[in-house]
């Protein structure tokens, strides 16, 4: 029942995410974190080494996408 209600989380929240006017400026990024998420469950049962690379990976696709967005917000004023 956990992995039926996690996909469907995630299918909302990726609908919600397509769904603001400015949804093409972070589509790169957007496919950046989905590769790199999966690097990190194709490296799940390899070396530590490539565990740890991939998890890196995924943080750095995180924080550019982060930036990108905070960016976003501060241009924008999204919280005025």
């Amino acid at each position: 029942m956990a992995a039926a209600t996690y996909v469907v989380d995630r299918q909302k929240a990726l609908g919600r995410f397509r769904t603001p006017p400015w949804r093409s400026d972070f589509e790169a990024h957007r496919q950046a974190m989905g590769s790199a998420i999966e690097g990190v469950w194709r490296a799940w049962d390899e070396s530590d080494d490539e565990g740890q690379s991939a998890c890196k990976s995924a943080r750095a696709a995180v924080s550019k996408f982060m930036a990108a967005a905070g960016a976003q917000i501060l241009r924008d004023g999204a919280y005025r």
